[in-house]
């Protein structure tokens, strides 16, 4: 049984990892520019 994904779902998947990196990205530079801020 082969079932072909909607074109949505590999670009929603490629836009949450984008996301989170650079989510996890600005968390660390908030910690380090927490002080010139």
């Amino acid at each position: 049984m082969k079932w072909d994904l909607p074109l949505y779902v590999p670009i929603l998947i490629g836009t949450i990892a984008v996301a989170l990196l650079y989510y996890f990205h600005f968390q660390q530079t908030k910690s380090e520019k927490s002080s010139s801020m």
